[in-house]
């Protein structure tokens, strides 16, 4: 596979062209028929709406187009080519509206289960589809796409290119992996539903690109909902029995005795970074110049917990637990 830099237009590419072999449609209806009701939606005329931070356009045929030549019609081409990837120039005002809807279309999805949920169950029956033709050949060159795709997608040189600060959209490096991440362990489980939640996240990341990152703090790679794993592990505690958190250090002049904090870019140990203070809200890494912020949020029982989206520690035991510890060093201090 040539190289690539994770664009929508590229998946469209690899849909049409090679699993089906016919000809990739228009921009404008490639980003129309990946992401139905989001950055585009039907209407009577093409207009961008700058309220709202979305494009109207009208069918014909089963074909978005925007008809006819003038300024507003030209800016439409220009916001759809940079959401699909075929326009990378950096016109400002084009780049800034693009980014725009982007970040709307991020925060509906968080917003609004219902619109993730519609999304992932058209993206089943586009995949379905693939899946039901009876030679086995088009579901066979669709698994092999896909393969390819995510060995490209996880070569250093690609993740270089797509967090290369010149790009446009560029990603974190953090929120890249743990995208990669998603759709990797979707990509392993051998169902159709499985496998068309690997292609609502590669949509997802290849047109929201760094704004995928509120997706991906709200969702787990199942797109359920973080919160409801969080009550449900809270439930299965409850019926394990009584735990509580304990400390036995003695840095209680510290913020947070006893926590290792990392770069959430790089992974450095900050505490033995220079002048580290977790008194500060936030902490600029010395290796790579991320900026963590430091805060009860932020803290994980376990690595797993925080690569996983997994639930930050419990602020009441752990407080709870540091208070113990307090008063078991005064009672020392007393008897001496």
């Amino acid at each position: 596979m040539h190289d690539i830099e994770f664009r929508l237009n590229e998946i469209g590419i690899m849909i049409y062209e090679k699993v089906l072999k016919i000809k990739k449609p228009t921009n404008a209806t490639l980003l129309y028929l990946f992401m139905p009701e989001l950055p585009i939606i039907l209407a009577d005329e093409a207009k961008y709406d700058y309220a709202t931070q979305t494009i109207l356009l009208p069918e014909k045929n089963n074909k978005l187009y925007i008809p006819g030549q003038s300024d507003d019609n030209d800016r439409i081409r220009q916001i759809v080519g940079r959401l699909i990837g075929t326009s990378m120039s950096s016109k400002e005002k084009e780049r800034s509206n693009a980014s725009l809807i982007q970040k709307r279309v991020a925060s509906d999805l968080v917003k609004d289960s219902d619109k993730l949920d519609d999304l992932c169950d058209y993206h089943i029956q586009l995949i379905s589809g693939l899946y039901a033709d009876e030679s086995g050949q088009i579901y066979d060159e669709f698994e092999k796409c896909i393969n390819e795709y995510l060995d490209a997608l996880s070569k250093k040189e690609t993740k270089k290119a797509v967090t290369d600060e010149n790009t446009l959209f560029p990603f974190d490096e953090f929120t890249y992996d743990e995208l990669l991440n998603n759709i990797k362990i979707m990509w392993g489980v051998d169902d159709i539903a499985s496998k068309s939640k690997t292609f609502t996240w590669l949509v997802l990341g290849a047109s929201l690109r760094e704004n995928v990152n509120r997706v991906l703090k709200k969702y787990n790679c199942s797109f359920i909902d973080k919160t409801m794993e969080i009550l449900k592990e809270a439930e299965s505690f409850e019926d394990e029995g009584a735990w509580e958190y304990f400390y036995e250090g003695n840095d209680l002049d510290n913020r947070f005795p006893g926590i290792v904090w990392r770069c959430d870019r790089c992974g450095s140990v900050l505490n033995e970074q220079r002048g580290f203070d977790d008194h500060l809200r936030i902490w600029k890494c010395e290796i790579c110049g991320y900026k963590t912020v430091i805060d009860i949020d932020n803290i994980y029982d376990t690595e797993d917990d925080f690569r996983n989206g997994g639930q930050s520690v419990d602020k009441e035991q752990m407080f709870r637990a540091l208070k113990k510890r307090t008063d078991e060093l005064d009672s020392m201090d007393s008897m001496e």
